[in-house]
């Protein structure tokens, strides 16, 4: 009867067995070499700045489901026999090491559900610290009909960090990018939850609408100084509009300011932002595009503003009219393919600029900008697989700040765009190579930045008011003189070595070890570690600790 019990469920999950489609490519550096190459040729008219994918755009350039086939691997146990038993582990095989967990069709209604998991091991070879992660949950997508898709993720996760992670979360209260913890039995490990779920309605070849709880990317950099996936998740409407070589993106989204004094339970400071977006391919090798942000504070007397409903570009002359001094920043990105595996990319962001002031280069403190330049190589040397990525981040002093402390640049406690918030000059590049399961990946970041000194407000940290320079800067009431760097100087060096293999190329499950190596200096002292780790985990998004 058991037998036959199992049987039955075999080849009922035979028969429902479908390949579901994913929704989105996630924001995944890690797998950048492997889903980037195609989107980035010179055939290709596709609009790599706005991030997450969607799945069917990415199919529209090239077959993205044949390649992971192809990664695939035939059945190595039991391949002659018809026993029931051979059925079974032959089944069991492929869920581990091919396939997703669920991936079926129930009428209209198609469902892809897979195990999330982060179990990992770590110790710094110089002070003998131990880290641990002990995450599990689940990753489930799918679709209802041909217009509407989803995809959902939920969390549960324990761990234990580094002393110079703890201190950072001790002060702001937040796991980097995953939101509030708690002691996990007294302390020093940390216990807390993450999910993200997104709704996604095609309405036609030229509208698609997003709702949900999730993070979003501007760029073709491993940063972004316009909007990273650096912070927590947040409620958002995102409206994509796509006509002939035009992408253009409307977000509105809620922020949660939680503050630094305490993480009880309450209600947060809320805000929100009003974000467009003009991508436009002057040619298949080349893209500018536009950016413009405008950010203001809930209080008892105003909520969401229905005047940044306006969907058309250019809403500082209605911030103006408003008679608010919400915040709103600028900003610009190009791409150029300068060969059909070589792009160079860029960003300017601009927080606030007088052009007379800039020409005088007498330091004035609000002249509040900041740029990013990199390229990314694919197959480089000819060697399939092979790639590199290079680029160059930087932010004046006060940039992404507001006189409003509450109403600066950020989410629950980190920078919406580069986790250095400002004040910063940053180096970083990567050399992959991935082949067939296999991932290699060394990693080497450079940052220095000035941080304040005797409580005056250098302008790195962006949750401070920037009407606090004016009267502890020296200077014409502390109006000039300011230059990047200001502060305590300090330096961050982080290099890392690393090699993954693919478990699951459906689930992204890959078993990676590597070492890290990490010193933060300045005239106050040293902290160096070496990090030696080994872990499985599902690869699906990027959590940041390259910035302390």
């Amino acid at each position: 009867m058991n037998r036959l019990i199992i049987l039955a469920i075999t080849v009922l999950t035979f028969q429902l067995e479908m390949n579901a489609q994913q929704v989105f490519l996630n924001v995944n550096h890690e797998l950048a070499a492997v889903e980037e190459k195609p989107l980035y040729s010179k055939k290709s008219n596709f609009h790599t700045s706005i991030r997450p994918f969607y799945h069917h755009e990415v199919m529209a350039v090239y077959n993205r489901d044949s390649v992971i086939e192809g990664l695939k691997k035939e059945n190595r146990l039991f391949l002659k026999s018809d026993r029931w038993w051979a059925k079974v582990l032959r089944w069991g095989e492929n869920k581990l090491l091919d396939d997703s967990f669920v991936d079926r069709s129930f009428g209209v209604v198609d469902i892809r559900l897979d195990p999330v998991m982060d179990f990992s091991l770590g110790r710094d070879r110089i002070s003998q610290d131990r880290t641990w992660m002990n995450t599990r949950g689940f990753h489930m997508e799918g679709s209802i009909g041909k217009k509407f898709s989803f995809n959902t993720s939920f969390y549960e996760s324990q761990g234990l960090f580094l002393p110079y992670m703890q201190t950072y979360m001790n002060q702001t209260y937040i796991v980097p990018g995953q939101g509030r913890y708690k002691l996990f039995k007294g302390g020093p490990a940390v216990d807390w939850g993450y999910s993200r779920g997104v709704v996604v309605y095609k309405a036609n070849g030229t509208f698609t609408f997003q709702f949900g709880h999730d993070k979003n990317f501007i760029g073709d950099g491993y940063r972004s100084l316009l909007l990273s996936d650096n912070a927590f998740n947040y409620p958002f409407l995102k409206i994509e509009t796509t006509f002939w070589n035009i992408k253009y993106v409307n977000l509105y989204a809620q922020l949660n300011h939680m503050g630094f004094d305490n993480a009880e339970d309450r209600l947060f400071d809320r805000k929100y932002i009003s974000a467009q977006y003009l991508s436009w391919n002057a040619t298949k090798w080349l893209n500018f595009s536009l950016f413009e942000m405008v950010e203001w504070r809930a209080s008892p007397t105003r909520d969401f503003d229905f005047n940044y409903l306006n969907p058309i570009i250019f809403l500082r002359p209605v911030e103006f009219q408003n008679g608010s001094e919400d915040k709103v920043m600028i900003g610009a990105t190009t791409k150029i393919k300068v060969l059909n595996k070589l792009s160079l990319y860029g960003q300017v962001v601009i927080d606030d600029l007088k052009i007379s002031e800039l020409r005088q280069q007498n330091g004035w403190w609000a002249n509040k900008y900041g740029f990013q330049a990199g390229f990314k190589a694919f197959d480089v040397f000819t060697l399939k697989g092979l790639s590199m990525q290079a680029e160059y981040n930087m932010a004046r002093p006060y940039t992404y700040s507001h006189s409003d402390s509450i109403n600066t640049y950020a989410q629950l406690n980190q920078a919406l765009a580069h986790p250095l918030g400002a004040n910063f000059h940053e180096g970083v590049a990567f050399i992959r190579y991935n082949y067939k399961r296999h991932y290699f990946q060394l990693k080497g970041s450079y940052g220095v930045f000035g941080l304040d000194t005797a409580n005056i407000n250098h302008g790195q940290n962006i949750f401070y008011s920037y009407n606090t320079n004016k009267v502890q800067i020296e200077g014409e009431d502390g109006l000039y003189g300011h230059k990047t760097l200001q502060g305590l100087k300090t330096e961050l060096t982080i290099l890392e070595a690393k090699y993954a293999y693919m478990v699951n190329p459906s689930s992204n499950l890959m078993l990676e070890i590597g070492i890290t190596d990490r010193i933060f200096s300045n005239e106050q002292g040293e902290n160096h570690t070496r990090l030696l780790f080994f872990g499985l985990k599902t690869s699906l998004q990027n959590f940041y600790y390259d910035f302390l």
